[in-house]
C-alpha cells in the first residue's frame, strides 16, 4: 500500500475495542453486524446544500471520520487518520411516487446501501442519503461502521451536525468548543494500571468456568435455516409512561439505577432458565471516565463490554440484593477500559469458550452537550424550521418480530432505551432462539420488572416470571384432563371382556394359547386356593414366574383372591428375592418348583403351580364373590433404593383402572388383535401391554426369555403373529433392529417407547421400517402407576428438542413444570415435574418416613388434601404445551398437593429435569439424582454401592454408567483395605448374587450389577454419607485406572448435557493418577534430559557467536536449562550478523497478518484481542527507533509520513527491560516518554530462548516497560 506523506495526518494503534470490531468486520464481510445505519424524518424547509456543508464541516472538526483501518501488510493493526476527506452524500427524489410505492423505493435504496457496506481501507467510513419524500419532508439516512462511533458519540455527531446547519443556514459562522480528539482517550487507556485490573477480575470471576446458558435456547426453525434470509431477529416492549415511572420511583426507591434495576431482572430471568444461582452476562460501560476531562465529549469508540457476575440467593431481600449488584458495577466502573479479551484469558473459562452469551445494552446519552444544549437526539425537535424525529429500523417482518442482520456477535442482547416511556429489545440469532421463544422471554421481563416496582421489599422467590393469567394458562391449559372414568377393580375389567367374549384369544406364549373363557376358569380355581390358605384384601402374594401363560394366571388369580400381587424375577439373586419377600410381607409365594430353593423355611406358604396343577384343576371354575374394592392394594412393585433396601410401590386398583383406561385412549389400536409383552413384570413397563390388553378384550401375546434378546426370534414372533402392539426400551428395540428383516420387529398398528429418553434417530429409523406404524413415546414413574404423559410422534412433530417429548398427561392426570418455590415456570423454562391425579400411589410400603418426604401437597389442584409426586426430573413446557424431559435433579419425592382440592391429594415429585413446549407437550431433559434408566429398568447407583462397601474387602465404592456409544453399562470403582487381596472378579460374582443381573448374552441384557470393577484409590465422602457434589469429568476404564480424565461424561441417549455431579464422581482417583505419575516419571525424565541437552547446545553456539567460548552464569544451574540471562544473550540481533540466506524471499512470502479472534465486541464497541501470534513473532528491524507517529511494522510510506503515534498498552508480561550485547539498560526505550515524544521501538522478549527464529520477530513501537 503506497501512500504519500501528504495523505496521512497520523497513525495509531487500534484501541481494544476497534480491535474486536475490525476482527468480525474481517472475519464475515458479507453479514457485519457492525454496519451502522440510521434513518431520520426531516419535516419542514430544509436546505440540503447547507445541510451537506454541515457534515463536511464535521469531518474537519472530528480526525475520526476521516480514518481508514490497515491490517495487511503490518504486524499490528493500525488506524490512518487522512488529513481531508469528503462525505458523500445521495439526494433522491421519491416525493411524486405513490405511498406504497415510495416506501417500497426507500426501502430498496436502504438495503442496497447496507449491500455495498464499507472498504476499511478507504475513509470515510460513513455516508449520507438524502431522499425527498414530500415537498416539506426528507428521509436522512446515515450510514457508518462502528469502528468510528459509539452510540454516546453519534448522539454527539447529530446534535452538531444540527446545530451547524442551523447557523450555516442563517448565514452565520457556527461557533462550536475546540474538540478533544481520540487520541487522548487512547493514551488515557494506555496510562491504566493493568496489574490493578487483573486482581480484580481474576478475584471476581474466581471459581466461574463456563458461560451461562442462553435462556430457551432451541435448534432452528424452517425460517431460520434459509441461507438468505437475515440471522438475526428483533421484538420490543414498551412500558407506558405510568410504568416505566413506577420503575423509576422503585429505583429511586432502593438507591439504585434504572440500569441495576434491569440487570437484576435479566439476572433472575438466566438464574431461572439455567437453574444456577451464579451467573454472569455482558453489560456495555460508555467507557467516558470522570478521571479524563473532557471525556463526555470525545468522538470515538469508548464504549466497552465487561462481564458481570450475579450471585442469586432466592431468600434474599431484593433490596440488599439490588444494593450488592450497584456496588459491584460501582467497582466494575472503576476497569471499565479493560479489553475484554483479556478478562476472558483472566477468567477461568477454558479457551475457545465465550465468557457470556448474553448480553444487556443500557443506551445511554449524555446529559449536557458541550455546544450548551440537550445532546439527546430524540429531544431535538426544531432546528431552523426543520422537525427531526428516529424511524423505526429496517427489516422485513415475521409476525412480531423484525429481521436484521444483528447488532454485534452475541446470540442474545437485551437493549434497554430509556426514556419518558421505557423500551426493551430483544435481538436473537435465529438459529438459536425461535419468535414466540424471544416473545416469551419479553413477557417474564416485564413480569419480574413489574413484580419488582410492585414490591420492591420481597425476597427474590416472591418475584414470578409468568403474570397471573399466564400462570393460570399453564395450570389449567395443559391439566384440563377430567374424564369420567369410573373406579374399578382391574380383574373386573377383564372379567367383563372374558363374559362377553369367551372365546377370544387372551394370551399367547409359544405353543401354549388360552381363551378369555379358559383364563377366567383357571384364575377362578386359583383364587379359591389362596382364599384357602388365609389371603384377604390387603395381603401380598408374591409371584416368582418365568416368563409364561402361567404367570399371567397366577397374577390375576392373586387379584381375583383379594390379594395385591407382588412380581419377583426368578433370575433375580437369591438374597434380592428374600429381602423382597420379607419386606412385603407377602403371606404367599406363587412359584415353579424349580425355584423352590429360592426362600427359606419357615416362611410365607409355597404355592407351586407345576407340582400342585393337579389340585387346582380339580377347584371349582365358577365366579368368586368380590373381596377387593377399588381402593385395595393391586400390587407392590419394588424399585432401587439408594440406601441398598429396595422400596415397594403400593398401588391401589382404582389407580391402576384409571391407568389403563386412560392410556387405552391414547393409543391407535384396532379392537380385538393384539398386543406384545417383552418385559419382565417385576417392574411395571409392560403393565401397559399387559392390562391394556386383558382389559379391553385384546389378546396378549407373552414373548418367552429365551425369544425377547434374540431379534431374529422375536422379528419371527411378531410377524407370525400380527402383533398390532408393543410398548418397548428403545434400547432394546434398537437392539431387536438388528435383526435380519427389523421391519418383522415392528408392530402394525402401535407402538409404544417408554422407561428411558427417545432419540429421533430412532424415531426416523421406524419410520422408514414401518411408515404406517404409529409411534407414541410414553413417560411416567412407578410412583404414579406405569406412566402419566404420552406424545404421539407424528411426521409433523416439532423436533427442536434434543429427544422426543414426553407429551400431555393422560385423563385424570396433572402434569407441573415447577421452580425452586413451588411456582409454575413460563413455556421453554426448566423445572422440575411434579406429577399429580388419579395414578399417585400410596407411597411406599411400610416406609412411612419415606412416603412422608416424597410426596407433597398439591397447591394446584381442584381436590383439597391432594398430593403431588415430585419425580426428580428436569422439564420444560414446549410451545403448545408439550413437557420436554431434561434430566435429573435431587428431589423430595412425594409432597402434598398445594393447589389441590381433594382430600388427601398429593403430588409426585419424579426427580425429572422436564420444560413445557409452546405446543403444550413436555418435554423430558434428564435426572436430578443418582438414580439412571439402564434399558429402562431404575438402578440406584447408591444401592450398589451399599452392597459394595458390605465386602470385607472394599473400603470405598463408586458405581458409575458408562456409555460408549453402543450401550449403557454400569463400572464399579473400588478402594480395597487391602490391594493385594482384591480379586475384581470375585468381588462382581458375590454381587450378581444379591443384584438383579443376567449374563451379558446379548445386547440389553445385563441391567443391574456392574459390568466390570476397576481398582482406585480411596475418595472422600461427605458427611450423612452423602457423594461429593464435584465431580469427574468421565472415568477411564480398566484396573488400576481409575482416574478422572479430562472432557465430558457420559451422557444419556438424548439427554440435556448434565451438569456433572451425582454418578460421575472422582472418588477412587488419588491413588490411581499416582500410579501413572510413578509410571510415567521414566518418560518425563528422559524427556528433560533431551532438553537440557537442547538448551546446552544453544548456549554454546549463542555464546560462540557473541565472542567465543562458554560464558560462566548463563544458566540457572545444573538441570535447569537456559536462564533469563541466557534467553536475553540468546535473542538474534541483526547488527551482529547478516540475514540469512533467502530471508527476505521468506518474509515476502509469508501470509499477511489478520486481526486476532478476540473477546466478541459489544454492542457499539468491542473488546479488542491479544496481538496475532504471526504479528508477535514479526516485526522491525532490531534497534530502529519509531518515527513520529509510526506504528512498528507499518509500510514505510505510511511511516514517512506519520504524526506522533499513541501507542496501544502492552501486556503485562510484555513490558520488559531492553538489553544490549552486554546487558546494560538503555535509557531510551526503557523510560516513559513525554507526551508528544515518540518512543523508540524495541522487540518483547522472547518466552523461550528455543523459539527463536530469524524470520519471526515481535514489533514492540510504543510499548511501556
Amino acid at each position: 500500500m503506497a501512500t504519500k506523506k501528504k495523505d496521512v495526518e497520523s497513525i495509531h494503534y487500534l484501541s481494544p475495542l476497534q480491535q474486536g470490531l475490525l476482527f468480525h468486520a474481517v472475519s464475515d464481510r458479507s453479514a457485519d453486524p457492525y454496519f451502522v445505519q440510521t434513518a431520520f424524518l426531516l419535516e419542514g424547509r430544509l436546505d440540503p446544500d447547507a445541510f451537506e456543508r454541515a457534515w463536511q464541516a464535521l469531518a474537519e472538526r472530528h480526525p475520526i471520520l476521516r480514518t481508514g483501518f490497515v491490517w495487511e501488510g503490518v504486524a499490528r493493526p493500525v488506524q490512518v487518520v487522512r488529513p481531508r476527506v469528503t462525505i458523500p452524500l445521495a439526494r433522491h427524489d421519491l416525493s411524486g411516487l405513490a405511498a406504497g410505492e415510495r416506501e417500497e423505493a426507500l426501502a430498496a435504496l436502504m438495503a442496497e446501501d447496507r449491500r455495498a457496506g464499507f472498504d476499511l481501507l478507504k475513509a470515510p467510513l460513513m455516508r449520507l442519503t438524502l431522499v425527498r419524500i414530500a415537498e416539506d419532508a426528507y428521509c436522512f439516512v446515515n450510514s457508518h461502521h462502528h469502528l468510528l462511533l459509539d452510540g454516546w458519540s453519534f448522539a454527539l455527531l447529530l446534535r452538531e451536525a444540527l446545530l451547524v446547519y442551523r447557523a450555516l443556514a442563517r448565514g452565520t459562522i457556527p461557533e462550536l468548543p475546540r474538540a478533544r480528539p481520540y487520541r487522548d482517550y487512547l493514551a488515557w487507556v494506555q496510562a491504566q494500571d493493568e496489574g490493578a485490573a487483573e486482581r480484580f477480575f481474576r478475584e471476581a470471576l474466581a471459581g466461574f468456568g463456563a458461560p451461562t446458558p442462553v435462556p430457551m435456547e432451541a435448534g432452528p426453525g424452517p425460517a431460520a435455516a434459509r441461507g438468505d434470509a437475515p440471522p438475526f431477529a428483533e421484538q420490543a416492549l414498551s412500558f407506558s409512561r405510568a410504568e416505566t415511572e413506577a420503575l423509576a420511583a422503585c429505583a429511586r426507591r432502593l438507591r439504585v439505577t434504572l440500569n441495576t434495576l434491569v440487570q437484576g431482572a435479566w439476572a433472575l430471568l438466566l438464574a431461572r432458565h439455567g437453574g444456577e444461582a451464579d451467573v454472569v452476562f455482558g453489560a456495555t460501560v460508555s467507557g467516558r471516565p470522570p478521571e479524563l476531562p473532557g471525556a463526555e465529549a470525545i468522538v470515538g469508540v469508548l464504549i466497552n463490554t465487561l462481564p458481570v457476575r450475579v450471585r442469586v440467593d432466592e431468600h434474599e431481600p431484593l433490596a440488599a440484593w439490588l444494593s450488592r449488584l450497584q456496588d459491584r458495577n460501582s467497582e466494575l466502573r472503576q476497569h471499565e477500559w479493560a479489553p475484554l479479551s483479556q478478562v476472558q484469558r483472566w477468567s477461568e473459562v477454558p479457551g475457545g469458550r465465550s465468557l457470556f452469551d448474553t448480553l444487556v445494552v443500557f443506551d445511554s446519552y449524555p446529559e449536557e452537550d458541550v455546544a450548551g444544549g440537550q445532546s439527546d437526539v430524540r429531544d431535538v425537535r426544531d432546528v431552523r424550521d426543520v422537525r427531526v424525529r428516529p424511524l423505526p429500523r429496517p427489516g422485513a417482518r415475521e409476525g412480531d418480530a423484525t429481521l436484521t442482520a444483528g447488532r454485534n456477535n452475541y446470540p442474545l442482547s437485551l437493549i434497554v432505551e430509556p426514556s419518558s416511556e421505557l423500551r426493551l429489545i430483544l435481538c436473537y440469532e435465529r438459529r438459536r432462539l425461535a419468535h414466540d421463544a424471544a416473545a416469551s422471554l419479553l413477557g417474564q421481563l416485564r413480569a419480574l420488572l413489574e413484580a419488582m416496582a410492585a414490591r420492591p421489599h420481597a425476597r427474590l422467590a416472591e418475584l414470578p416470571l409468568v403474570s397471573g393469567a399466564e400462570r393460570r394458562r399453564l395450570l389449567e391449559g395443559g391439566n384440563a384432563t377430567a374424564a369420567d372414568i369410573p373406579a374399578a377393580c382391574v380383574h373386573e375389567l377383564f372379567e367383563a371382556h372374558a363374559a362377553a367374549r369367551p372365546d377370544a384369544p387372551a394370551v399367547v406364549c409359544e405353543e401354549t394359547a388360552l381363551t378369555y373363557r379358559e383364563l377366567d376358569r383357571r384364575t377362578n380355581q386359583l383364587a379359591r386356593r389362596l382364599r384357602a390358605l388365609g389371603v384377604r384384601p390387603e395381603d401380598r402374594v408374591a409371584l416368582c414366574i418365568e416368563r409364561s401363560a402361567e404367570m399371567v394366571v397366577a397374577l390375576l388369580g392373586a387379584l381375583k383372591a383379594g390379594a395385591a400381587y407382588v412380581p419377583l424375577d426368578p433370575k433375580f439373586p437369591r438374597e434380592r428375592l428374600r429381602a423382597v419377600v420379607e419386606d412385603s410381607g407377602a403371606r404367599v409365594v406363587i412359584t415353579q418348583e424349580r425355584w423352590a430353593g429360592a426362600f427359606d423355611e419357615p416362611g410365607p406358604a409355597l404355592l407351586f403351580l407345576d407340582r400342585d396343577g393337579a389340585a387346582l384343576n380339580a377347584l371349582p371354575d365358577g365366579p368368586l364373590g368380590a373381596a377387593a374394592r377399588p381402593e385395595n392394594l393391586a400390587y407392590l412393585i419394588y424399585t432401587s433404593g439408594s440406601t441398598g433396601r429396595p422400596k415397594g410401590v403400593a398401588v391401589e386398583h382404582r389407580h391402576l383402572a384409571n391407568y389403563v383406561r386412560g392410556v387405552l385412549t391414547r393409543l391407535p389400536l384396532p379392537e380385538g388383535g393384539g398386543m406384545a409383552l417383552v418385559s419382565t413384570v417385576a417392574a411395571d413397563l409392560g403393565h401397559t401391554s399387559l392390562f391394556g390388553a386383558l382389559c379391553s378384550g385384546r389378546a396378549l401375546h407373552v414373548l418367552s426369555e429365551e425369544r425377547i434378546f434374540d431379534p431374529d426370534a422375536t422379528a419371527e414372533a411378531m410377524s407370525r403373529h400380527g402383533v398390532d402392539g408393543l410398548k418397548i426400551v428403545p434400547s432394546h428395540l434398537a437392539a431387536l433392529l438388528e435383526a435380519a428383516h427389523p421391519e418383522r420387529v415392528l408392530p402394525t398398528r402401535c407402538l409404544v417407547l417408554g422407561g428411558e429418553a427417545s432419540s429421533w434417530a430412532l424415531v426416523d429409523r421406524i419410520r422408514a421400517l414401518a411408515p404406517e406404524c404409529n409411534v407414541v413415546n410414553h413417560y411416567g414413574p412407578t410412583e404414579t402407576t406405569v406412566g402419566s404423559l404420552t406424545y404421539p410422534v407424528d411426521a409433523a412433530a416439532d423436533r427442536s428438542a434434543a429427544t422426543v417429548p414426553i407429551g400431555r398427561p393422560l385423563p385424570n392426570t396433572q402434569a407441573y413444570v415447577l421452580g425452586r418455590n413451588m411456582d409454575p415456570v413460563p413455556v421453554g423454562v426448566p423445572g422440575e415435574l411434579y406429577l399429580g391425579g388419579a395414578g399417585v400411589t400410596r407411597g411406599y410400603h411400610a416406609r412411612p418416613e419415606l412416603t412422608a418426604e416424597r410426596f407433597v401437597p398439591d397447591p394446584f389442584g381442584g381436590s383439597p388434601g391432594g398430593r403431588l409426586y415430585r419425580t426428580g426430573d428436569q422439564a420444560r413446557y414446549r410451545p403448545g404445551g408439550a413437557i420436554e424431559f431434561l434430566g435429573r435433579t435431587t428431589a423430595e419425592r412425594f409432597v402434598p398437593d398445594p393447589f389441590g382440592g381433594t382430600p388427601g391429594g398429593r403430588l409426585y415429585r419424579t426427580g425429572d429435569r422436564a420444560r413445557v413446549r409452546a405446543d403444550g407437550a413436555i418435554e423430558f431433559l434428564g435426572r436430578t439424582d443418582h438414580q439412571i434408566k439402564l434399558r429402562g429398568h431404575r438402578v440406584e447407583l447408591g444401592e450398589i454401592e451399599a452392597h459394595l462397601r458390605e465386602q470385607p474387602e472394599v473400603r470405598e465404592a463408586v458405581v458409575v454408567a458408562r456409555d460408549d456409544g453402543k450401550a449403557k453399562r454400569l463400572v464399579a470403582y473400588v478402594v480395597g483395605r487391602d490391594a493385594a487381596a482384591l480379586e475384581t472378579a470375585a468381588l462382581l460374582e458375590r454381587l450378581a448374587q444379591r443384584l438383579p443381573a443376567r449374563p451379558p448374552r446379548r445386547a440389553g441384557r445385563d441391567r443391574g450389577a456392574p459390568a466390570r470393577a476397576a481398582r482406585g484409590a480411596r475418595g472422600g465422602r461427605r458427611g450423612a454419607g452423602r457423594r461429593r457434589g464435584h465431580a469427574a469429568r468421565g472415568l477411564r476404564g480398566g484396573e488400576g485406572r481409575g482416574a478422572p480424565r479430562r472432557g465430558g461424561a457420559p451422557r444419556a441417549s438424548g439427554a440435556a448435557p448434565p451438569r456433572l455431579h451425582g454418578p460421575e464422581r472422582d472418588r477412587a482417583a488419588a491413588r490411581a493418577a499416582a500410579h501413572r505419575e510413578r509410571q510415567d516419571r521414566p518418560r518425563r525424565a528422559a524427556r528433560a534430559r533431551a532438553r537440557r541437552r537442547a538448551g546446552g547446545r544453544r548456549l554454546r553456539r549463542a555464546a560462540q557467536r557473541r565472542g567465543g567460548g562458554a560464558r560462566a552464569g548463563l544458566g540457572r544451574g545444573p538441570g535447569k536449562g537456559p536462564g533469563r540471562r541466557a534467553r536475553q544473550l540468546l535473542r538474534p540481533r541483526r547488527r551482529l550478523h547478516p540475514e540469512p540466506p533467502g530471508h527476505r524471499a521468506r518474509q515476502q512470502a509469508r501470509p499477511q497478518a489478520q486481526p486476532e479472534a478476540p473477546a466478541r465486541p459489544p454492542h457499539g464497541g468491542g473488546a479488542g484481542p491479544r496481538r496475532p501470534a504471526a504479528a508477535r513473532r514479526r516485526g522491525g528491524r532490531r534497534g530502529a527507533a519509531a518515527r513520529p507517529g509510526a506504528a512498528a511494522g507499518a509500510p514505510a510510506a505510511l511511516v514517512r509520513a506519520a504524526a506522533p503515534v499513541v501507542p496501544h498498552p502492552a501486556p503485562a508480561r510484555e513490558r520488559r527491560v531492553q538489553h544490549d550485547r552486554g546487558g546494560a539498560r538503555r535509557g531510551g526505550p526503557g523510560r516513559r516518554a513525554p507526551e508528544g515524544e515518540p518512543r523508540r521501538a524495541r522487540p518483547a522478549p522472547r518466552a523461550a530462548a528455543h523459539h527463536v527464529r530469524h524470520d519471526r520477530r515481535r514489533a514492540g513501537a510504543g510499548h511501556r516497560p
